[in-house]
């Protein structure tokens, strides 16, 4: 049985379903809309922009602590493989070195490159501009 709603303020529907269904939808506009502002280019140089989710990466690698692939991992709730996969495509893009762990022939401790600084200190400039307003 469905229950009609009356006098909704909200958004002209007839049902309870109605009102979920629409909600629905206004949470997959939102969510396809975040998934977009991830993955659109953050400029950092001529020749170099980034996406979101490899800015969230720099910066965790550029605080300066030893990090590697699985503290990465388990501070973003992503596997293993998907936290080395960016590890892989930071590489390539020369923005972070890996060097063997001292502590683990298996794990490689992260740092930036000077080109991986530059766009630490790119976030970290906007990071700031983003405080004040």
């Amino acid at each position: 049985m469905t229950e009609r709603l009356t006098n909704c303020t909200i958004c002209p529907v007839e049902t309870k379903e109605d009102l979920i269904k629409i909600a629905i939808g206004k949470l997959l506009s939102i969510s396809q809309l975040y998934a977009r502002a991830e993955e659109a280019p953050i400029p950092v140089e001529k020749g170099l922009s980034l996406t979101t989710r490899e800015v969230h990466y720099v910066m965790v690698i550029g605080k300066g602590e030893p990090v590697n692939v699985t503290n990465i991992a388990d501070l973003f709730g992503v596997s293993k493989s998907a936290s080395s996969q960016m590890v892989i495509k930071l590489e390539n893009k020369g923005l972070i070195n890996k060097k063997l762990s001292p502590h683990s022939s298996k794990e490689y401790e992260l740092s930036l490159t000077s080109s991986g600084r530059k766009a630490f200190n790119v976030r970290e400039y906007y990071r700031g501009a983003e405080e004040q307003n």
